[in-house]
This record gives structure tokens, C-alpha cells and sequence, in this order.
């Protein structure tokens, strides 16, 4: 788990991040919960991975999960 805020005093983004560790250690996936600049709360999937191929990868298989499991 962790935190992120925008460095610029005007903004006003921040939110919380969400990893789960691959058993092997290979890689992570999560979720961001945050407030955007103009006050809206958004949320995305996330991931890290060796490599962005292998990231993206990761976010378009939770996004098929999430979609699947929305039926």
C-alpha cells in the first residue's frame, strides 16, 4: 500500500495505491483510489512488471477480469 500527492501546491490530486505481490515476486497488481485535480474521486487498475509490455499486459488482464466479473 502506499500514497501519492501532486508536488504543486495548487493541486490538490492525491490518493492511495493499492499492490498485491506476485507469489514469486514477479510482479504486482493493484488498484489507485485518488481525488483529481478538479475534486472527483477517479480510479484505475495498476501494475509493475519487468518490463512496460509486460505491465500493460497485466491491466488489460485485470480490466478483462473486472469486465467478466461485472456480469
Amino acid at each position: 500500500m502506499g500514497w501519492y500527492a501532486a508536488s504543486d501546491g495548487s493541486v490538490r490530486s492525491k490518493g492511495t495505491m493499492y499492490f498485491v505481490m506476485h507469489p514469486h515476486g514477479i510482479s504486482a497488481t493493484g488498484r489507485w483510489v485518488g481525488l483529481s485535480y478538479d475534486g472527483n474521486i477517479v480510479t484505475g487498475w495498476s501494475s509493475m512488471a519487468r518490463t512496460e509490455d509486460e505491465a500493460r499486459e497485466l491491466v488489460g488482464e485485470l480490466k478483462e477480469q473486472d469486465a467478466s466479473g461485472s456480469r
